[in-house]
């Protein structure tokens, strides 16, 4: 199976870009993608997501074709690669000799035709769009998502509620949070997996986003 691939990051009205995107073709087939936002506020936060992302490109070209039907093997395999993203940064620091602890979220996706996996900490997302639908989306790791889960708030309130940005997990060389990890069935033919940062999500209704998967026109064959 073939995939289209597209990316697109803007600085928007700050100093900095703080997201990364980079994709790969796997050894054994298939493609894999990660989306990183390095925290705002943070010394270095586009700096530790251009790290982590380039070391987690490395380590993940070798993902094996059981980590895309396993969910016990994807997560031994992602919190290996997420791990080498965290020393990416560590190691990075030292030369440096900074005393600097920058941070990023990530989401990970590795797709094959038997499947996909997908492994995130943070509040960067995964979508899988379908037709007419968007089949499932990453829980972020963060205030408002949990919010919502609690019903405190709704799905549509979760951009502009004071609290968003606040996440209980992120990567960061103090920090060895564990990815979550899910595996799903392979795409099917008019779906697709949207990488996005809060930067995105923030601001793009789920119409827009099937808008955007119409427009573009992104499906597996």
């Amino acid at each position: 199976m073939d995939y289209d691939i597209a990316s697109i990051s803007l600085v928007g009205d700050r100093e900095h870009n703080e997201d990364f995107v980079a994709c790969t073709t796997l050894r054994e087939g298939g493609v894999m993608a990660v989306v990183c936002d390095g925290l705002g506020g943070h010394a270095r936060g586009e700096w530790a997501s251009r790290a982590f992302a380039e070391a987690v490109v490395a380590a993940a070209v070798d993902t094996p074709a059981r980590c895309v039907t396993s969910k016990e093997d994807a997560k031994v395999h992602f919190n290996e690669v997420f791990l080498k993203g965290r020393d990416n940064i560590s190691y990075k620091l030292a030369l440096e000799e900074s005393d600097e602890d920058p941070k990023t979220t990530a989401v990970v996706v590795a797709l094959r035709d038997e499947g996909l996996a997908i492994a995130h900490v943070g509040d960067s997302r995964a979508y899988r769009l379908a037709t007419g639908a968007e089949a499932w989306r990453t829980r972020d790791h963060s205030v408002v998502q949990m919010l919502l889960d609690e019903g405190s708030i709704a799905e549509e309130d979760m951009a502009q509620h004071p609290d968003q940005g606040r996440l209980f997990k992120s990567v960061g060389i103090k920090r060895n949070d564990s990815p979550s990890v899910t595996v799903q069935p392979p795409l099917e033919s008019g779906e697709a997996i949207l990488l996005c940062t809060d930067g995105f999500w923030e601001y793009v209704t789920a119409e827009e986003r099937q808008n955007l998967l119409q427009a573009t026109n992104l499906q597996a064959y």
